[in-house]
């Protein structure tokens, strides 16, 4: 739904837009008065072409979607220097893209966390080393005991929270937690679609972790041990912002505590709390 509550945002700035421009208004408004206006706006007015102002936003935003991932990348030699050590874990397309389009013009390491029991960094691991990167995998219980030789950590995320969190996959906690140990930046890749209204309170976190199944973990043992030991497989897990470094969206770069300001000029207010149909 993030999506369609920037839609409905445009589409409350275009109409008021156009209906200034209707009436004629040409002065220029003071920050008070064009709150006021705002604010007050019963959206009842008819804007003849509004309905071909909001293909446009549409039509906008499905090329920004598509570019967002190149744009990502683009930013990869601010953030990645020669020889330095790159740790990350799974696999994410955009992650994979910002390392590849270093690698144009720096030298240096990659150690990816193989994810497990989905293994997904193995993926990630062998696209890199076709692309002549130099990687390295590991298990995810050498996480800690590698970190001290990493430069920065580098995730992608699945979402980004109106706190500053973030929902990322299986296994980036720890990697984070290990990264705030030894005090190495984390970097968290995520387009602004990613950006979220909603925060996941303390109690909800492993719900919304998006639970799969445990038969990858377990295997044979839940028949041999007659179903006495319960596991919890999890596919997402939750991300304080205290652990995060730096965002770099298809935009620009921010940090944790600038994540209400992005809030603010992705969703109105009244939008953020629209209930799921």
């Amino acid at each position: 739904h993030n999506t369609l509550k920037h839609i409905l945002k445009l589409v409350r700035e275009e109409y008021l837009s156009a209906s200034k421009t209707e009436e004629g208004e040409c002065q220029p408004e003071s920050l008070h008065k064009l709150i006021i206006n705002r604010e007050n706006s019963d959206y009842g007015k008819n804007v003849t072409d509004l309905r071909e102002r909001v293909f446009e936003i549409i039509e906008e935003l499905l090329l920004e979607f598509e570019v967002a991932c190149e744009e990502i990348s683009k930013q990869a030699i601010e953030h990645i220097h020669a020889n330095e050590i790159i740790m990350t874990i799974g696999h994410s397309r955009t992650v994979e893209k910002f390392l590849k389009f270093a690698a144009k013009n720096r030298k240096f390491q990659v150690i990816v966390a193989e994810s497990a029991p989905s293994y997904s960094g193995h993926k990630l691991a062998a696209n890199l080393a076709g692309s002549k990167i130099s990687t390295t995998v590991i298990t995810d219980d050498a996480i800690f005991a590698m970190m001290a030789r990493v430069n920065k950590v580098i995730i992608g995320t699945s979402a980004i929270l109106a706190d500053g969190g973030l929902n990322a996959i299986s296994g980036s906690r720890t990697v984070a937690m290990a990264a705030k140990h030894y005090s190495v930046p984390l970097i968290v890749l995520g387009a602004v679609y990613k950006l979220t209204p909603k925060f996941i309170p303390t109690g909800e976190q492993l719900a919304s972790s998006q639970l799969s199944s445990p038969d990858p973990v377990l295997r044979d043992l839940e028949g041999k041990t007659k179903g006495k030991i319960s596991c919890v497989n999890p596919l997402l897990e939750f991300v304080p912002s205290n652990l995060v470094t730096l965002f770099i969206s298809n935009l620009s770069g921010y940090s944790p505590s600038y994540v209400y300001r992005q809030m603010a000029e992705l969703y109105h207010r009244d939008d953020r709390q629209l209930e799921d149909s």
